[in-house]
């Protein structure tokens, strides 16, 4: 085991963190709009960044001079890892000293710590906390913190390692562990091959700041959506989601909700074919299997879903309200995030109120309250309203971006079961998509297909088409074992937090067991695609906060888990992996 370039990495990633936690004390600054509120968090930012220099420092030592040709499969696996749990210990450490609170009078322990910092690192976007508006519980440097570890954990460490560090075999390995691209790569020059790809993602980051500026947000908005949608993660600064930036006048609704499809889009794809791309190769793109399955799936599942929530009840154009003092019995919500009812209202368009809808103002409130969610509908000005919203769940789910604009677990069983499959399937490999990837789940399901004509014809050779490529069986075979492992571990998961979990969280809102086990179950789902937002308790109106410390542990676990593509940490687990090369 070369224990000196591991030790080299681990610096690196402390040193790395601790900077960034230096560059989040500007938002407390009072010219950007830093209040009283932000003295402590600075403080605590500049605490826990000392720290990490101190065991960067230390790491940087022991692993100086090291040999960039003596890392192995078995060390790259075991930098991958541990980096990312060094990431996540020292990434909690704000939380913790900054005493935030997740909810008034609530402050956050560390099992909270732990698990937002994971979630962020590890671009979930899942959420202990109930209100980030508040300054005074969540200060927005620390806020800010929570925007920037997605940012460093999507593409940026790893590349970084690459770009700095990276040189032969190491690079080679590193790259390759922890974003297992698919295709013939370029070996021979990984630094200059990291290199484009941070440029790539960082192009991607620039660009993302600037349309959501032109569209009306704040620069501090702006730079923290960014981050979140470009690492695919999740995080927001406002309640409401982006349902928020839906009410405001100055912000270009509309605009801003395709922009952030078409980020989330391009960030789900195959980086390598981004690479590719920016090279005036995009015949590359339609050649490359993955990108069309996975651009039609986005496509189908998102028209399945307009069609489902109109025929289904889940949306209602508004030229089709009932007419007043109607006996039908229609819910809705005056606010975007949780129904999708706008505030705007013309002459011509008949209100909510004058149809005899009834209209939930606070938000989220008697949602969380009420023993289940009930029938609800969106309210949406025409198709192009119902295909936006639509497409923009769809998207957010399948990407594991993890935005939301409605209360989309409150629509029609057949679309949460799509939903379920996509946040299962989750974006391409080679980005920072969670879920079992989309060439995985391709493979599978050509090798299923060929399966039963191999019954009946046992003498005949069949192969497995991938493009215009031949795959052998042994890769699609683990295709689809890694699709095994990651459902079993799904199901294993859920097991476990059903027995930890008490019942209290549902019970005291007369809520039956079944529903404990679909929230669980949803929620070990989104955490091992990485997704954030699950279902019920863990939807668009909900968060984690309120489940115990254990389950916040094994969550985090899961996170980490499905991040890291599943094997490489399971080997770390395996006896040999620690005693013979």
């Amino acid at each position: 085991m070369n224990k000196k370039i591991i030790c080299a990495f681990l610096g690196f990633v402390a040193l790395l963190l601790g900077v960034g936690m230096l560059v989040c004390m500007v938002w407390g600054l009072p010219v950007l709009g830093g209040g009283p509120e932000e003295i402590p968090a600075c403080k605590a930012l500049h605490f826990s960044a000392l720290i990490c220099f101190v065991i960067g420092g230390v790491f940087s030592v022991l692993g100086r001079g090291y040999d960039t040709e003596r890392l192995y499969l078995r060390e790259a696996f075991a930098c991958v890892s541990l980096c990312w749990v060094l990431s996540v210990l020292l990434g909690a450490m704000p939380y913790i000293f900054a005493k935030v609170e997740r909810r008034e009078g609530v402050p956050v322990t560390i099992c909270d710590a732990i698990y937002e910092s994971t979630s962020g690192i590890t671009t979930t976007g899942g959420t202990i906390f109930e209100d980030l508006e508040n300054p005074e519980t969540l200060p927005r440097t620390i806020l800010f913190w929570r925007s920037l570890t997605h940012f460093l954990g999507g593409l940026g460490i790893m590349c970084c390692f690459v770009v700095f560090l990276g040189k032969g075999a190491s690079g080679k390995a590193v790259l390759k562990v922890e974003h297992l691209f698919s295709g013939n790569l370029p070996f021979a020059k990984m630094r200059q091959l990291a290199f484009s790809l941070f440029t790539i993602y960082m192009t991607l980051c620039l660009a993302c700041v600037f349309w959501f500026r032109s569209c009306g947000m704040t620069s501090y908005d702006a730079i923290s959506h960014a981050f979140s949608v470009v690492a695919l993660g999740g995080f927001g600064t406002h309640n409401d989601s982006v349902g928020f930036f839906m009410r405001q006048e100055k912000v270009h609704a509309i605009p801003l909700v395709y922009g952030m499809i078409f980020f989330m889009v391009v960030s789900g794809m195959n980086y390598w074919l981004l690479y590719w791309a920016s090279r005036g190769s995009f015949k590359k793109l339609w050649n490359d299997a993955e990108w069309r399955f996975y651009i039609l799936s986005l496509v189908v599942v998102a028209v399945l879903t307009s069609f489902l929530g109109a025929f289904q009840g889940g949306f209602i154009l508004r030229d089709r309200l009932p007419p007043p003092e109607s006996p039908e019995a229609v819910v809705v919500s005056a606010d975007p995030i949780v129904f999708g009812l706008e505030d705007e209202t013309s002459s011509e368009a008949p209100s909510a109120e004058a149809a005899g809808i009834e209209v939930v103002d606070d938000y989220g409130k008697e949602w969380r309250e009420s023993s289940h969610c009930r029938n609800c509908s969106v309210v949406c000005d025409d198709w192009e309203d119902v295909f936006r919203k639509s497409l923009f769940h769809t998207v957010s789910l399948m990407t594991s971006m993890g935005f939301a604009t409605e209360r989309y677990e409150c629509w029609s069983g057949s679309t949460i079961l799509l939903f379920m499959i996509i946040m299962f399937m989750g974006g391409c490999s080679g980005s920072p998509a969670g879920g079992v990837k989309v060439n995985r789940m391709l493979l599978a399901l050509r090798l299923l297909r060929n399966e039963p004509e191999r019954r009946f014809r046992p003498n005949v050779v069949k192969t497995t088409k991938y493009g215009y490529e031949n795959v052998d069986t042994e890769t699609a075979t683990s295709a689809l074992k890694y699709l095994g492992y990651f459902a079993l571990l799904i199901v294993i998961t859920t097991v476990v937090v059903c027995a930890v979990e008490p019942d209290s969280l549902w019970s005291e809102r007369d809520r039956p067991q079944i529903e404990k086990l679909f929230d669980l179950f949803g929620g070990s789902l989104a955490m091992f695609g990485n997704t954030g937002l699950a279902f019920g308790e863990f939807g668009a109106a909900g968060n984690y906060g309120n489940l115990s410390g254990l389950t916040k542990l094994i969550f985090s676990w899961a996170m980490i888990v499905g991040r890291l593509e599943i094997w490489c940490v399971l080997a770390l687990f395996t006896k040999k992996f620690w005693t013979n090369r």
